[in-house]
């Protein structure tokens, strides 16, 4: 559930499904969401999906879909795979602990961030390690509901009030730190209007009104 991308590293994930189905029969299809920004990578991803001989055809690569529809793929996932290896954050993985959906992720410092103990980790560079991870989630069922659980208790804590909260915390702390640094060093004199510590104030008022 996520613009197709090298790093988002869909062609491991393909590869670790393909060692999953082949020990696990009834396994489900795996779906691929997302727009391909890609397209050389996109290549890559469907040789890999060809390298699954005949499991092939339970590998759906969708491409993008409408953004109403996203809230049904995740109602009807039995496991959410979030195997990227560099991120900047990861809002997929916040939807699908809130739409009460297991997950493996990558084991990525951002990931850890976001998730915590939400999520099972695996090395995103194995796909022997991504499947390990994919089959304990979807046939240890006290595990999963375990991970279930506390996916809906972490994603209470990403709301936008508390991210307007952080923000303006945020903003507190560098416009502080401005004006504490403008209050030692001298004023400059422009025509009559001294410009020191009263323009970090003016800029704090801008941001509390």
């Amino acid at each position: 559930m996520s613009s197709i991308y090298r790093y988002k590293n869909y062609v491991r994930l393909i590869q670790a499904y393909t060692l999953l189905a082949r020990r696990r029969p009834h396994v489900p299809d795996l779906v691929i969401v997302g727009d391909n920004l890609d397209a050389p990578y996109a290549k890559k991803m469907e040789v890999a999906r060809e390298s699954a001989g005949p499991l092939a055809r339970r590998i759906q690569i969708l491409g993008g879909v409408p953004y109403q529809e996203i809230r049904r793929y995740y109602e009807r996932a039995v496991l959410f795979v979030y195997p990227s290896y560099l991120e900047t954050f990861g809002i997929p993985l916040i939807e699908a602990m809130a739409s009460g959906v297991p997950l493996v992720a990558s084991d990525i410092p951002v990931f850890r961030e976001i998730a915590e103990d939400a999520a099972f980790y695996a090395d995103p560079h194995d796909a022997g390690s991504i499947a390990s991870a994919m089959d304990e989630m979807l046939y240890v069922p006290e595990a999963s509901d375990a991970f279930v659980k506390r996916g809906l208790e972490r994603a209470r804590h990403f709301t936008w009030e508390r991210a307007s909260e952080r923000l303006l915390s945020l903003f507190d702390s560098v416009l502080k730190k401005r004006t504490a640094g403008s209050r030692r060093a001298a004023p400059q004199q422009i025509g009559d209007r001294s410009f020191g510590s009263s323009r970090a104030a003016t800029v704090v008022r801008s941001f509390h009104g």
